[in-house]
């Protein structure tokens, strides 16, 4: 993953998206949600985050984290952006830790 995403230049590119600008491609892709459900799910590594069917995204490490989203779309943004900045090792500022109000609805 660390890899992949250094050839893609994800640190580099980061400051120019927020979870907001993914929602109109998820919801425009369905299938993502499934792929990202299904990639949190087969995870095998202790970091990073998941993603849960409910809108849950945490983080299991402390300090452990979680929040549910008011849709799964906005929280598979949330989460695809998270765990790439997680292996990116973007600083952790540059990803909300609660979820707005527009994030609830």
């Amino acid at each position: 993953m660390r890899d992949a995403l250094a050839r893609t230049r994800y640190r580099e590119l980061r400051t120019s998206f927020q979870e907001s600008d993914l929602l109109p491609h998820i919801e425009a892709h369905p299938a993502f949600v499934e792929e990202w459900l299904g990639y949190s799910e087969d995870k095998r590594s202790v970091g990073g985050w998941y993603i849960l069917r409910n809108g849950t995204v945490g983080q299991v490490h402390p300090p452990a984290t979680s929040v549910t989203f008011g849709s799964l779309q906005q929280a598979v943004a949330a989460y695809v952006v998270r765990e790439l900045d997680f292996w990116a090792n973007v600083a952790p500022a540059n990803t909300r830790l609660h979820p707005t109000a527009a994030d609830e609805c």
